[in-house]
Parts: structure tokens; sequence; C-alpha cells
């Protein structure tokens, strides 16, 4: 974000990607949980007004209340670490407590258990897009992106949920309840 970086000494990076195709072992797994993963490490903002981490744990917390969500990665349970300084996350910590099921061996395999992902970017900026939501694709999980403003200008609108286009995130909760099939295959194959 502007606040922490200095945007004119910033330069185009292309991120490598492994793969270049969806990981059929995971890909062509058909018995999904109809619920979100999130697969992140616990991390302490360093502030600014693009950050997302903040975002993600209010999102979190209203699907906990429908037992929608589940969270995996490291840092989460050490409670009087560096990481964990955080207000948020003091704030939300018994509901991080209930969703949190410890770190994952592979991140691939854990996506291929549910339908989708909460796969929010650290922070807001264009052009910063991560590995990711390529990783959601590579293991046929739906995306709920939120991130780079410009993320349709290198991938199609149709591949992953825009979490911008809900009103708030019980209404994002609603349609991925709702979400038929039919409509989450129309996904998959964009992607």
């Amino acid at each position: 974000s502007s606040d922490l970086c200095v945007r004119s000494k910033l330069k185009k990076f292309y991120w490598p990607i492994p793969y270049d195709k969806v990981i059929d072992k995971y890909w062509n797994v058909v018995d999904r949980m109809k619920k979100v993963v999130v697969i992140n490490g616990n991390h302490n903002p360093r502030g600014g007004k693009n950050e997302l981490y903040s975002k993600r744990i209010e999102v979190m917390n209203e699907l906990s209340k429908h037992k929608f969500v589940d969270l995996y990665g490291k840092g989460w349970d050490k409670f009087w670490s560096k990481e964990s300084r955080c207000l948020n996350y003091w704030l939300n910590i018994i509901m991080i407590s209930s969703i949190y099921k410890g770190s994952c061996i592979s991140k691939f395999d854990t996506f291929s258990k549910y339908s989708y992902c909460l796969c929010f970017e650290n922070m807001k900026m264009s052009g910063y897009i991560t590995e990711k939501i390529f990783d959601c694709f590579y293991s046929g999980v739906i995306p709920i992106y939120y991130g780079a403003p410009d993320v349709t200008n290198y991938i199609p609108k149709d591949a992953f949920i825009d979490y911008r286009e809900f009103e708030d995130d019980i209404d994002m909760h609603h349609y991925l309840s709702s979400l038929s099939s039919d409509r989450k295959s129309t996904r998959l194959n964009s992607s």
C-alpha cells in the first residue's frame, strides 16, 4: 500500500507459477465439504488502509457463526507470539480457536476437501496477485478473491467469486449456500 512503500520504486515482477495445468489428483475430487477453507499463517499486520489481514479475520468471524469455515495455517495457536499482538486477533480469539484445524501438510490436499477458499491477498494493490488464487485453480476449489482491484485484467471474471460483489458477509454466505453444482462446475471450468 502507498503508506508502506514508495510506489515509484516498485518494479513489475511476475511471480513464477510452478504448474501449467490442474493437478488431476486434487482437481478430480468430487466429494467436497460445502464449506470455505482458509489457509493462511497468522501475521501481525503492519497497518495501512489497504491491508487485508483484518478483513480476512472479519469474514471468518461471520462464516464461523454458520459453521461454514475451517482455518489452517501456522501461528494461530501461538497466543503469546509477536504475530498475535494484533488487536483483531485478540478480539476474535474464541472464534479463531473454534475454527482452527492446525497446520496442513499439503495445501492442495486440504483444498481438495472443500468447495470454496477464502482467497484474500495480504493487501489491496493493483497488479498484486500472488500464488493464492492459482493454488485454488490447481486443486479445484473455487476461490473467493479479494485483493488486486485489477484482477480481471489478468484472470477471467468467471474463474473466481469476486468478494467485492457482495453487499456484506451475510450476503456472501447466502450466495455460497445456494450455489448449484452446475454453477460451481461453470466456475471451475473457467479457471
